[in-house]
């Protein structure tokens, strides 16, 4: 019901007759068609209305967040730092109950979480945090991917990530949007997000597509500075390593060299005199002064693994620490080929140079052990000494300018696990083991 059609054209009592009333009715039924589709169409504009405003509100909510997104990325640095906020934000922004980025790291061979959010707040993730890229299902499924996909958490009969299925479903989700991160023609990881509805619609989301591109973005960018940084490091050991060589190493020399010529002296040359055995000492702590400049030198030296591989840079690394009368280096393990990274075996190498001059330096032994033991799924690099062994616990000592904190870092960034093992008097055993490379 619209309204009433009045009509009111005589004063005198008049009886209309029936086509007159059909034609008042016609009449009055055009009259409340039209004013329906004025209402329609007052109502469809105030649709368009709320839906541009809708959409201009929800643009502006993504351009902030984008905005963000942006300003963090330019002020931080840590990539975790970043994906954890990036990560935050796009499972507020779609409702999602949990959220996961996964990053291929190369030089470890791995997927890995980098961000986790479960419920609003950033977790560690509840699973496994990182697996293999070698013969995993992950990888299997997911390596060529370059379109975001939807993922039914019921119709998942396999494992695709150890530990996501079982949690999932005890947290009552029904699927997940899984956005590749695509840079050139490759995956260099995954935005995940995990809901408790079917929201199929959200890998379409512009905002989505927008923090996909961002997180990508920082995963090259954090790539590229990591690259510079090494360039960099490389350059200023090689510049240090020339100036040892060409300044402390060739002091040393000339030293020896000035002893040589004043021990032909008629003067000197008394067996058991004092000065003699003065000119004996200085040769010696010069010769232990060049041996160590060596030494130092070798160790700042690029690429010594990738032209003699790991076991012969380990044997000439005991036969270079081998001080005649003083220290018998020695090194187990002929005949090894770890199939490790070239990157792998040069901090390994680096690890073995920095305890074996540890030993030397500091522990006064009588010789001093480096191995390399071949089992079943890892390689173990160890060095080992009869020296004085620590007085206190080894976190003193990392304080303290001896290594200790170098080696750890070193073989955790190639996924190792490092160990040192001391007690006052017996010596001191350094290990390092890492998994081997899938065949």
């Amino acid at each position: 019901f619209i309204g009433v059609v009045g009509f009111d054209n005589t004063r005198q009592q008049r009886a209309i007759d029936a086509s007159e009333l059909a034609a008042l009715e016609t009449a009055a039924g055009v009259i409340g068609a039209a004013l329906h589709r004025e209402r329609l169409v007052d109502d469809v504009r105030r649709d368009r209305e709320r839906a541009a405003e809708a959409r201009v509100a929800g643009l502006a909510k993504a351009n902030a967040v984008i905005r963000a997104n942006l300003e963090r990325l330019a002020g931080q640095t840590d990539l975790h730092s970043f994906m954890g906020h990036m990560l935050l934000e796009a499972t507020r922004q779609f409702n999602a109950v949990s959220g996961a980025v996964i990053v291929l790291k190369d030089s470890l061979q791995q997927w890995r979480i980098v961000a986790h959010v479960r419920d609003g707040q950033p977790a560690e993730p509840p699973f496994a945090a990182s697996v293999p890229v070698s013969g995993s299902p992950f990888t299997a499924r997911f390596a060529e991917l370059r379109e975001p996909m939807y993922l039914e958490i019921a119709r998942q009969e396999t494992e695709i990530w150890p530990g996501v299925l079982a949690f999932h479903r005890s947290e009552g989700a029904v699927g997940s949007v899984v956005y590749p991160l695509v840079f050139g023609a490759r995956s260099v990881g995954f935005l995940v997000l995990t809901f408790q509805r079917n929201a199929e619609d959200v890998q379409k989301s512009e905002l989505l597509v927008a923090l996909a591109q961002q997180a990508t973005l920082a995963v090259q960018l954090t790539r590229l500075a990591y690259s510079a940084k090494e360039a960099a490091v490389l350059m200023e050991r090689t510049r240090i390593g020339q100036e040892i060589h060409d300044g402390l190493a060739q002091s040393f020399t000339g030293i020896l060299l000035q002893l040589g010529a004043v021990e032909e002296f008629p003067s000197c040359k008394k067996r058991g005199s004092e000065l003699a055995v003065t000119l004996s000492r200085i040769r010696e702590l010069a010769r232990d002064g060049l041996t160590e400049a060596r030494r130092s030198v070798m160790a700042l030296r690029l690429d010594q693994t990738r032209r003699p591989g790991l076991e012969i840079a380990l044997r000439q690394l005991a036969d270079r620490s081998t001080v005649p009368g003083g220290v018998t280096c020695t090194f187990e393990g002929g005949g090894i080929a770890t199939g490790l990274r070239p990157e792998h075996e040069h901090e390994l190498l680096r690890i073995a140079q920095e305890a074996v001059s540890n030993a030397v330096r500091h522990a006064r032994p009588q010789t001093v052990r480096i191995t390399m033991t071949d089992e079943p799924a890892h390689w173990e690099l160890a060095v080992a000494d009869d020296g004085v062994g620590m007085l206190e616990r080894p976190d003193v000592y990392a304080g303290e300018g001896f290594g200790l904190s170098s080696m750890r870092q070193r073989a955790g960034a190639i996924g190792g696990q490092w160990q040192i093992d001391s007690r006052p008097g017996t010596g001191t055993r350094v290990s390092v083991r890492i998994e081997k490379r899938a065949s």
